[in-house]
């Protein structure tokens, strides 16, 4: 058996598991990339719904508007900082899953 009890326990959660704050542990660069990505992908979403539904021209000032508000939404929820516990439960996850993936690569099992 290659998996002690814990990673077991984190494996039979399946391929939906969703970690927790995954995203808080990462360096602030990775961080502000994500943020860049879902302002674009909400924003693109809402600018065109707004222009096919509503006729809301691409360029009104409304959509600025509602482009700063969501980034600095997204940079409050983003950068908000954790309680210790749960940084520390983010951390021990993070590591669980990469002494899974070097065990499977190590032992050729996917």
């Amino acid at each position: 058996n290659v998996f002690n009890r814990y990673e077991w326990k984190h494996l039979s959660f399946g391929p939906s598991c969703i970690r927790i704050n995954q995203s808080a542990i990462r360096p602030r660069h990775q961080q502000e990339i994500a943020i860049q990505k879902d302002h674009k992908s909400i924003y693109d979403k809402v600018r065109s719904h707004l222009n096919e539904h509503y006729f809301v021209p691409m360029t009104a000032t409304i959509l600025k508007q509602y482009s700063n508000q969501l980034l600095h939404v997204l940079n409050l929820s983003y950068f908000s900082p954790l309680s210790y516990i749960d940084q520390t439960l983010a951390l021990k996850q993070a590591k669980k899953v990469v002494s899974i993936q070097r065990k499977i690569k190590k032992h050729h099992l996917i």
